[in-house]
Order: C-alpha cells, then structure tokens, then sequence
C-alpha cells in the first residue's frame, strides 16, 4: 500500500453525519426541481443533515419543504 505524505486522521462512525436527499419531479411535462444557490452560483438538489431520531424519509419530507 503507498503511503501518504499529507496528514491522515481517523474517525469513528459517532463522528459522520447522515445526509438525505430528494429529487422533486413533474410526470407531465418531465421537470425537475433544482435549488439555485446564488451566493455560489450553483444547482443544486434538495438534499440536507438527518436529525436524530428521525427517519430518512421524514428527513427527506422535511428538506424538501425546507
């Protein structure tokens, strides 16, 4: 294995956040729905942090309508 000459660190699994994610679609006329983040200038899906204790879909849901 090659070994690194830039610092390395390890983490737990306490340490990683779950993120979901959405995409918002019409059927009828084939559009999705994409954020656009003007301080960036980028395109973006719904997506964000799941809270403790909650479901990834309800986490979903939520970003959505966030």
């Amino acid at each position: 294995m090659a070994t690194s000459h830039f610092a390395t660190e390890q983490y737990t699994s306490e340490a990683f956040v779950e993120s979901v994610g959405a995409v918002l679609f019409r059927m009828s006329t084939q559009e999705i729905c994409v954020l656009h983040l003007l301080k960036k200038n980028e395109y973006i899906l719904a997506k964000g942090r799941r809270n403790c204790g909650e479901t990834r879909q309800d986490a979903a849901a939520r970003e959505l309508t966030e």
